[in-house]
């Protein structure tokens, strides 16, 4: 009898703990192409999906219902591979499964976990109130506590209040790392509100199912080596191929660019060639060219060649994907060049070399192309604009300095410098991705 007694005690205490706790009534996936109000759904509500883009970020939205108690601090995500922790016998403070859920930290930081939080294209920090997109639950204990809006988290976590008897909307934009793993679901849970030494409310009543999300076949980025050649025309001497390293010679290249250091690279040479030139080497989805999805600073050498500025100075490290993508190089006083590429996850080298096929626009020199010389500013095009200081500093008799005005980079500004950005004004020099 007293067993008995104890067993139905228990039910009711479990079963009251959980009308009481914090519930979660709807959840959705959402893309990250536009503002709270207006991304676009992924699914319908309480699906999953599976996601393909290691760089794409996703957005999650859950529908809280607090009722445990008001309290203020950070809402937080955590996520599981552990099926049987994403079960209902899997929730509950205390739970054996609960070290099978892992913290997703903020933007940047040096993490093992699968997902970090992500900045947006569209939101800026921390967006509050939320309106209200998922509707209430009937499943609720409290369907119809009063809506009191939430907040988009994007980079970083962000202080927030919870008070008891309300109902939130929560969305949090997360973005896939190298430690991803293929063909995987990934569980979802909201953390709470981290206040002092607690962790309240919790939510661990799912009323929809927990979210969750799988990924694609060929999501995790490991390494492709890029073997990457380029050209300068305003450097480039057209009866040998190769580009003057003169800025070297005189000790002007500067030893820091784009965070990377290479303090000896006006005596550094790599397989025998001087370097001309940093550059920067970007990566971007064939369908969206002109927004990266990685930056490299780089070391250009005088036969064109592109390497890593970290000893040994290899080539390039590229993410290991599968797909159409553009590879972009940008220099600081000329028109960038870009070509199309076809990465997959089998090759362990690429190389792309921008100086002969298809590329965006460029300066025919003898059987090559090179990149066009002018662009001061870095509009995308040699425009009026850029004339004026290169004719300036040519009257100024600028010389011995890194100056942006010198396009053939002799380590002077002269009357050749003036001829370089006049002829590719006058060819209408102008980056389009639709060339490719």
């Amino acid at each position: 009898m007293k067993k008995t007694l104890f067993a139905l005690l228990a039910v009711v205490l479990s079963h009251t703990a959980f009308a009481t706790a914090t519930q979660v009534g709807h959840w959705r996936w959402r893309n990250d192409d536009g503002g709270e109000a207006a991304a676009t759904w992924k699914a319908a509500a309480n699906n999953q999906v599976t996601i393909n883009d290691p760089f794409a970020p996703v957005r999650l939205r859950i529908s809280i219902y607090s009722n445990y108690q008001s309290d203020n601090g950070s809402l937080m995500l955590q996520y599981t591979t552990n099926a049987d922790a994403a079960s209902p016998s899997g929730f509950g403070l205390g739970n054996v499964y609960d070290n099978n859920w892992i913290d997703i930290p903020a933007q940047g930081t040096a993490t093992t976990a699968a997902f970090t939080l992500s900045s947006s294209a569209f939101i800026t920090g921390t967006f509050s109130p939320t309106t209200n997109q998922l509707g209430t639950n009937s499943n609720a204990s409290s369907p119809n506590d009063p809506f009191s809006g939430g907040a988009v988290t994007t980079s970083a976590y962000a202080t927030s209040t919870v008070q008891t008897s309300k109902r939130y909307e929560v969305e949090f934009t997360i973005k896939p790392t190298s430690n991803i793993d293929n063909n995987k679901v990934y569980y979802f849970r909201y953390k709470g509100v981290s206040g002092g030494a607690a962790q309240v409310p919790q939510a661990y009543n799912y009323l929809s199912g927990v979210p969750n999300l799988k990924t694609g076949a060929n999501i995790k980025v490991t390494n492709t080596g890029a073997a990457l050649t380029v050209f300068l025309g305003g450097p480039f001497v057209t009866a040998t191929s190769t580009m003057t390293t003169l800025l070297a010679n005189s000790g002007l290249l500067p030893t820091t660019f784009g965070g990377a250091t290479v303090s000896n690279i006006n005596a550094l040479t790599v397989g025998g060639k001087r370097v001309t030139d940093w550059v920067t080497v970007q990566l971007s989805n064939a369908a969206t060219p002109g927004t990266p999805t990685n930056s490299y600073p780089a070391l250009l050498l005088s036969n064109g060649s592109v390497v890593s500025p970290v000893s040994p100075y290899n080539n390039l490290v590229l993410p290991h994907v599968n797909g159409n993508f553009v590879i972009t190089v940008k220099h600081r006083n000329h028109l960038a060049a870009a070509k199309a590429v076809t990465l997959d996850n089998t090759m362990t080298t690429t190389t792309v070399n921008l100086s002969t096929g298809t590329t965006t626009s460029q300066k025919a020199a003898g059987a090559l192309k090179v990149m066009w010389p002018g662009d001061i500013n870095q509009d995308g095009e040699v425009g009026a604009s850029d004339i004026s200081p290169v004719t300036a500093s040519f009257l100024n008799g600028d010389a011995g300095t890194y100056n942006n005005a010198d396009l053939d980079m002799d380590a002077e500004t002269g009357a050749s410098d003036v001829g370089h950005v006049k002829n590719s004004f006058l060819n209408g020099a102008f980056m389009d991705y639709g060339d490719l």
